[in-house]
């Protein structure tokens, strides 16, 4: 079943809020390694950087995954 426009863009905005709590969770995480730990701020942004490509390239994986999963409980709860 295809969603129509207004029904993408209404998940659109509703992950908006998930988006920015990730957001800023990573300059609060990345403001903590540079002041507080005294990280290099090359270093830290390469980790926090790291860190979302790597949820980035997972994300779909585990959705692709979740998606095929067949078990006698139902679909994603093996």
């Amino acid at each position: 079943m295809a969603l129509s426009l207004g029904q993408k863009a209404g998940w659109g905005l509703a992950d908006l809020g998930v988006v920015v709590f990730v957001v800023v969770k990573q300059l609060l995480i990345l403001t903590y390694l540079t002041t507080v730990l005294g990280v290099p701020v090359g270093i830290a942004g390469l980790v926090t950087t790291g860190v979302l490509i790597f949820d980035m390239m997972t994300d779909p994986l585990v959705g692709y995954l979740s998606d095929r999963t067949q078990s006698r409980y139902g679909r994603r709860a093996p």
